[in-house]
């Protein structure tokens, strides 16, 4: 098509088989003509055509935009860049395609005209084809999933983070006494939660032993999970019963938070010397 003459455009155009043939399509066609100067200098493009579908950012259509210069219409052509590349295509009669353009402008009307468009253009007589579609919609879709991608990555790194704070860096070793505990979270988002366990030495040599969880998964069940177990472990030095540290626990949790919090835990207390274990567990 590059190598038409005007006088095949003109006939192209006027005949309305090749108008419905660009009609008939989805994406939206473009003819536009050169407007060169006394010198032969080109210095913008008139639109000539443009197809059923076409729709330009600012919500214009056919007659708002046939007999119009292009550079009237988007002020913003010049420093996108988009002037040089059409130029370039109408002087040198090679063709470009390009994928997701960012394009934004303001109208002189005011209209503000803000997305992305993916875009080809071939020379067509003296002036150019362009074909293009609308991808903005596409293009934020896709930067809103990416967002909530990474957004999900700081979760679970944050998630992760204190599950590992709660989780005691060392098990206690006592005579007679073999500690053993193994944490698997769940794979996929579920892994996101609040359970966890706890084993440490009373300060008269008793063994305590905490596995809890708290109802939930994300970084909010992970936030409670850290307060439940700093509050199980600052009460189990004050008292040895398990139904007291569980029972002052569970108030204290109650007067803390606005919101219910529903969580499970388990408290034991083993002596050692005389091997007895004491427990209790409290839920919900």
């Amino acid at each position: 098509m590059g190598d038409v003459d005007d006088e095949v455009v003109r006939r192209m155009l006027a005949d309305p088989a090749f108008a419905a043939a660009l009609d008939a399509l989805f994406d939206h066609v473009t003819v536009a003509r050169a407007v060169r100067g006394s010198d032969g200098e080109l210095i913008d493009f008139e639109i000539a055509f443009v197809n059923a579908a076409f729709e330009d950012g600012a919500g214009r259509r056919g007659d708002e935009l046939v007999g119009h210069r292009v550079l009237g219409l988007y002020p913003g052509w010049m420093a996108s860049g988009l002037w040089d590349r059409f130029s370039a295509v109408v002087e040198t009669g090679v063709p470009f395609v390009d994928h997701r353009i960012p394009y934004a402008d303001e109208t002189i009307d005011g209209v503000v005209i803000d997305g992305h468009w993916t875009l080809s253009a071939l020379r067509f007589g003296d002036g150019y084809l362009a074909v293009s579609r609308d991808v903005t919609a596409l293009v934020r879709e896709e930067h809103e999933r990416q967002e909530a991608l990474r957004a999900l990555e700081r979760s679970r790194m944050a998630v992760d983070l204190l599950q590992r704070v709660a989780l005691p860096a060392a098990l206690p070793s006592l005579p007679g006494v073999a500690v053993a505990a193994r944490h698997a979270p769940a794979a996929g988002d579920q892994a996101l939660g609040g359970d966890w366990y706890d084993a440490f030495t009373l300060a008269d040599g008793k063994l305590a032993l905490v596995i809890a969880d708290v109802a939930g998964h994300g970084p909010e069940a992970a936030a409670h999970m850290v307060q439940l177990r700093t509050l199980v472990r600052t009460l189990a030095v004050e008292h040895v019963s398990p139904e007291v540290v569980l029972r002052r626990a569970g108030a204290a949790v109650a007067r803390a938070t606005d919101r219910e919090l529903h969580a499970t835990c388990g408290f034991a207390v083993l002596d050692v010397g005389t091997r007895t274990l004491r427990w209790a567990s409290a839920g919900h």
